[in-house]
């Protein structure tokens, strides 16, 4: 399957505490004209790149309360390579505004994070987003890219 944009959405229910934060959904973008998605053994989708000159977008969306909690946060993307060796990619601090008579409601915001185009078959593993708050960490389910030459 040939597709301009395709999108894998692996829900993800980490924790459902109320007035807790979770990662709800993480999905995996590609630009790329030569992307296919297959599921293996176990239901995992891979993504196929024939191309390497391609980047990938890894969004992570997160689900928590507003409350002064949890608005402070810092989002870490990375991957797991062949040598199961975790391979930092990119981390933000956020700090997000509560938005007026939002207090104690939840909040759904997504970020993302385009990689530098692929350009070797050693950026074959899976990429990950995790959200670290003060007292809680919480790692997305990660989705498996498996890079080809042309």
């Amino acid at each position: 399957i040939s597709c301009l944009s395709v999108h894998w959405r692996f829900a993800e229910e980490l924790t459902r505490e109320k007035g807790k934060p979770m990662i709800a959904t993480g999905y995996l973008k590609s630009h790329s004209n030569y992307l296919r998605d297959v599921a293996d053994h176990k239901g995992h989708m891979l993504c196929i790149t024939q191309f390497l000159t391609r980047a990938i977008s890894i969004p992570c969306e997160v689900v928590f309360p507003y409350t002064p909690k949890y608005t402070r946060f810092t989002i870490f993307y990375y991957w797991i390579n062949a040598l199961d060796q975790e391979v930092s990619i990119y981390s933000k601090k956020q700090e997000v505004d509560i938005p007026p008579g939002k207090e104690n409601m939840t909040a759904i915001i997504s970020y993302d994070y385009e990689t530098k185009p692929l350009e070797s078959i050693s950026s074959t593993g899976t990429y990950y987003c995790k959200v670290q708050w003060d007292d809680i960490q919480i790692k997305g389910k990660g989705v498996f890219v498996l890079v080809r030459g042309k």
